[in-house]
């Protein structure tokens, strides 16, 4: 995860791998599960302006073991993307109010301008690595 700030700074060719948070926090989706509502807040408006960066290893719900290549994961960035389970599993967390009211709690949080070459779901484009075979070139 980094800053704005520092995302800003990276190479065009490199922002199509990265993904705001900002629909994380507005959804309401994002918590920090043992914190105070105030605690909370404060951290989601700090949170709304960064990017991340995941790479998934392992599909743990799939496979008993790490098969294939790396995949970049890449968040959701609407509510159309998710489906309605996770929405309630959120739900069913202990110790938080519901996705709703947090997502009203968190109308004062203001997001920044979305960098149009992150996010990549929002033009409907998956970015993936791929297996290329190179020359050895020896030690």
């Amino acid at each position: 995860m980094i800053s704005e700030k520092l995302f800003k700074t990276l190479p065009e060719e490199e922002k199509i791998f990265w993904h705001s948070h900002i629909w994380e926090v507005k959804s309401g989706m994002a918590m920090c599960p043992e914190a105070s509502d105030t605690v909370e807040h404060e951290a989601m408006e700090g949170l709304v302006t960064t990017y991340g960066k995941d790479i998934q290893t392992w599909h743990i719900d799939q496979d008993t073991l790490p098969l294939g290549i790396p995949q970049i994961i890449m968040t959701p960035q609407t509510d159309s993307q998710v489906h309605p389970d996770i929405f309630k599993m959120r739900d069913q967390l202990p110790g938080r109010p519901g996705y709703k009211q947090t997502r009203e709690q968190r109308n004062d949080i203001i997001p920044p301008t979305r960098d149009p070459l992150a996010d990549q779901w929002l033009v409907n484009k998956a970015v993936q690595l791929k297996v290329e075979e190179i020359p050895h070139k020896g030690l």
